[in-house]
């Protein structure tokens, strides 16, 4: 049976108050409430935080209750028009090597062009790209697909670097054709891990004040107000 006593303060006023609460703890609010810093917004398939803000304690990709782990994330991400424009030079530098009247200056066009264009654009790109840090809450059925998959990786890994060992002491023709079926079944395993998993929420741009998150589920999105 709870119990309250009656507490005078100086002013001569009384308050009822429970005599099992702290009067100096901090107000309560629900888990997911105390988990949101700052202004969280859906922008079309984008969710916009703030720099300084992190997101409620609910699954990013179901929208489901948080399990209680967050997972860190720390993403690249660069400007529009600099990832469009690493596409866009090696293809007309490799079209114009291509209408190049000579087979001598075709020869030319990898040591010359290619390669420092490549590592000209390569300065630039850790000039320009930032790197962005925040966390996210996963579901326990997302949280248990992601620790997993990376488990599967990992073997997949070890494995390929076990026929490496084979290949290279042994010279075994069998495990010279398994090699690149593994390898492939590594990188496919690791491409699946990253796009259609958890990993799949990265930064997509950035600003002054805000981040855009890309790869979260639809229904989490849609729990936030639209900009």
């Amino acid at each position: 049976m709870r119990m309250h006593v009656i507490v005078s303060i100086a002013s001569g006023n009384f308050i009822t108050m429970d005599m099992y609460q702290n009067p100096y703890a901090p107000p309560s609010a629900p888990l997911e409430l105390r988990a949101q810093l700052g202004e969280v917004v859906s922008d079309g398939k984008l969710v916009r935080m703030d720099r300084d803000g992190r997101l409620p304690d609910r699954c990013v990709l179901c929208n489901e209750p948080g399990n209680g782990k967050r997972l860190d994330r720390r993403s690249v991400c660069s400007p529009r028009f600099w990832r469009l424009t690493t596409i866009g030079v090696p293809a007309v530098l490799i079209a114009a090597s291509q209408m190049a009247p000579f087979g001598m200056l075709r020869g030319l066009f990898i040591p010359w062009v290619l390669l420092p264009a490549v590592l000209i654009m390569l300065v630039f790109h850790l000039i320009v790209r930032e790197r962005v840090r925040f966390d996210y809450a996963l579901c326990k059925v997302h949280w248990h697909w992601h620790v997993r998959s990376f488990a599967v990786s990992v073997t997949a890994l070890f494995m390929v670097i076990a026929l490496l060992i084979e290949l290279i002491t042994n010279g075994s023709s069998h495990t010279a054709v398994a090699m690149p079926f593994m390898i492939l079944v590594m990188v496919l395993l690791e491409l699946g891990r990253r796009y259609l998993g958890p990993l799949r929420v990265r930064a997509s741009k950035t600003g002054p004040r805000h981040i855009w998150l890309r790869g979260a589920g639809t229904a989490f999105r849609e729990s936030f107000p639209q900009v």
